[in-house]
């Protein structure tokens, strides 16, 4: 297991050097209105050549809405990219993508999933929420 630290402009793991590599636990992933990480969470998967034999990610996110009574809407669109990423190719062995999210809402629950067509399709994706 290799825990990530959360991500930041100085923060990179290159995953190509754990090609063995079974579980990916990420915790601690900020999403706010100013700070998007699926640019992050993508460059940990853009220089994979070969296939990994990772079978589960766990990723834990926090979605920060600010204090605004009526904050803008999260980019939701956003997330769609990953679908893409842990259905290439390289990913063949993945098993299970659990994603934890805590939130002040309810409703990212519908909203996200819907950004997994693929994952949803070969029935390796959940979704919980925390409060």
């Amino acid at each position: 297991m290799l825990t990530a630290i959360p991500p930041s402009a100085d923060c990179f793991i290159d995953l190509s050097r754990t090609p063995h590599l079974r579980r990916l636990y990420l915790p601690g992933i900020l999403h706010s209105r100013t700070y998007n990480p699926v640019p992050w969470i993508e460059s940990l998967f853009s220089r994979l050549k070969s296939p990994l034999f990772l079978e589960e990610i766990e990723m834990h996110v926090v979605f920060d809405r600010g204090s605004e009574i009526s904050p803008p809407e999260f980019n939701w669109n956003a997330w769609n990219h990953l679908d893409a990423v842990f259905t290439q190719p390289q990913m063949s062995r993945l098993r299970k993508f659990h994603l934890v999210f805590r939130s002040d809402s309810g409703d990212e629950v519908e909203r996200l999933g819907c950004q997994f067509p693929q994952l949803e399709a070969q029935g390796i994706l959940s979704i919980v929420s925390q409060r």
